[in-house]
């Protein structure tokens, strides 16, 4: 599988090529992501999670995506609501700034948020 293909196929069509955070996997290894990143293909970052614990899963996708030199610019889980919506509609995201885009998914979760997540899911 030639990756870079791969890689300028999906930035070019709109595509985002998925990390899948879970251990048993770990789809796009830190080599990948560079190629992501260097080609303009958006990433996102799957925790393939079934019960609120699996979230937690996240963690070792981010190190992989960060690994791979992506930033909160190449993962769409980062994005805000806007970025997302003019990233559907094959516009630019490029344009917010990394404040813009929170880094939520580059910053764990504290943990007090994981049992307000979980109480919520109750």
């Amino acid at each position: 599988m030639d990756m870079n293909e791969i890689a300028l196929a999906a930035a070019k069509t709109g595509t985002a090529l998925e990390l899948s955070a879970d251990p048993a996997r770990m789809d796009l290894i830190d080599e990948h992501c560079r190629i992501a990143h260097a080609t303009g293909a958006k990433v996102a970052i799957s925790a393939e999670a079934s019960e609120p614990s699996h979230f937690d899963r996240i963690s070792p996708g981010v190190t992989q995506a960060r690994r791979g030199w992506l930033g909160p610019k190449d993962v769409l889980n980062t994005l805000p609501a806007a970025g997302i919506e003019a990233w559907l509609s094959g516009q630019s995201a490029a344009s917010f700034t990394d404040k813009e885009c929170k880094a939520r998914a580059f910053e764990h979760p504290s943990d007090a948020e994981r049992r307000d997540h979980d109480r919520a899911q109750v």
